[in-house]
């Protein structure tokens, strides 16, 4: 999936974390363990956790995205 908008719209802070949230996301996920090798014959633990990844082409604006991210989240960067 590509996304493109203008800046402040929402694209690395916003959209990530409504992925996170839906319902959608999360069945799409799990449903296809189910067709993973690694799942089917339990050498992979089943992804049940759900993570933003956020990149950045220079490094500050990265860890500040990051670090907004997990504020509103109410979790710490990094974890």
């Amino acid at each position: 999936m590509i996304v493109t908008g203008d800046t402040g719209s929402g694209k690395s802070s916003q959209l990530p974390q409504y992925m996170m949230d839906s319902e959608v996301i999360r069945e799409t996920i799990i449903a296809s363990q189910q067709n993973v090798e690694e799942y089917v014959n339990k050498t992979q633990r089943p992804i049940d956790v759900i993570n933003v990844i956020i990149t950045q082409p220079r490094r500050m604006a990265a860890v500040g995205m990051a670090t907004r991210v997990s504020f509103e989240r109410g979790t710490q960067t990094g974890s």
